[in-house]
């Protein structure tokens, strides 16, 4: 009986991670809260994610908050810059949906959906990388939008991925318990294996070190 609580044993171990996951979307959830707070809690929420899912570290939540407090200040000023181009994207998609009554206005709305692709795609790689990276704010987006056009197919996808998860996520309210982490491990399906393109063999290996 007493082998059963064996962290080593496969069924104990899924139980933690579940509780990690879980876990960790709320710890995001909550630290988005503050809003301009909401930078640092997505970069700590991606590179926890993949150092606990993909690279099978222990101790999710310190290395989450860890990350989040490194990442504080940076986060605070990306996500002031990220609020007015959000906002000023979603009120021209709002315009333009509500008035696609006919065949011109339909085109232009489906048209704008489609540029919104490349910033939305910008701004939410920006989060991961804060969280991989360390660059300074202007560096930040000047990579981001290099990333952008390198990978596109990858920006697309995860653009995709990201709205429909936010809006499950709003509509519903309940996925909160999981959309957060879940976004984070999905996207790093496809940002993962675009970094370590443009990484050395030994930065990659110092990422994959334990904390």
């Amino acid at each position: 009986m007493a082998d059963f609580f064996n962290p080593e044993r496969q069924p104990w171990r899924a139980l933690g991670r579940a509780v990690d996951f879980v876990g960790l979307s709320l710890c995001c959830a909550f630290c988005t809260l503050g809003v301009v707070t909401a930078g640092a809690s997505l970069s700590a929420l991606y590179y926890t994610v993949v150092k606990v899912f993909r690279h099978k570290e222990d101790g999710a939540f310190g290395i989450f908050f860890k990350s989040f407090i490194a990442n504080l200040k940076q986060g605070c000023i990306v996500t002031l810059i990220c609020i007015p181009v959000l906002a000023a994207m979603a009120f021209g998609y709002i315009v333009l949906r509500g008035n696609a009554y006919d065949t011109t206005s339909t085109v232009l709305y489906s048209i704008y959906s489609i540029f919104l692709i490349v910033p939305l795609g910008i701004i939410i790689n920006v989060f991961p990388l804060m969280g991989r990276f360390k660059y300074s704010t202007s560096e930040l987006f000047k990579t981001s939008f290099k990333m952008t056009f390198a990978h596109l197919p990858s920006t697309v996808i995860t653009v995709l991925l990201s709205v429909e998860l936010t809006v499950w996520t709003i509509n519903n309210w309940a996925p909160v318990f999981i959309t957060p982490a879940l976004w984070a491990l999905l996207s790093s399906l496809f940002w993962e294996r675009n970094y370590e393109k443009h990484m050395s063999e030994e930065e990659i290996e110092k990422f994959r070190g334990k904390e």
